[in-house]
């Protein structure tokens, strides 16, 4: 196992979380440009987030992370030239929903850090 800084660690967590919370289509390359890390640096302290429970587990592709209210992968659009927007996979609507998995995520890890202080 790498030791990653615990600082970085959740620091690349909360920037990837905002990143998905705010529509972001590639949440990695925020963490990247946000911390100024390398793309191989990103991924291990991603890597480390999630075996520390920080971050749910990512599935192929983009923004998949399973059931629960996540920002819908695929942006839908209205006829007629009407604005891009994205919806909530779980119920539908405009993101950010009410419910944002996102937002459970983030409590977790201010708990997590303040179990650390």
């Amino acid at each position: 196992m790498i030791a990653v800084p615990v600082v970085e660690v959740y620091a690349a967590a909360r920037v990837y979380l905002l990143a998905i919370h705010n529509g972001g289509l590639q949440p990695t390359v925020a963490v990247q440009d946000v911390l100024g890390l390398s793309r191989s640096r990103v991924g291990r302290r991603l890597r480390a987030a999630r075996d520390l429970g920080l971050l749910p587990e990512a599935g192929r592709g983009i923004r998949v992370f399973g059931p629960g209210h996540w920002p819908r992968a695929a942006q839908w659009c209205t006829d007629r030239g009407r604005p891009i927007w994205t919806a909530c996979q779980e119920c539908l609507r405009p993101w950010p929903c009410p419910d944002a998995a996102t937002l459970e995520w983030m409590k977790r890890i201010d708990q997590a850090e303040r179990r650390l202080l």
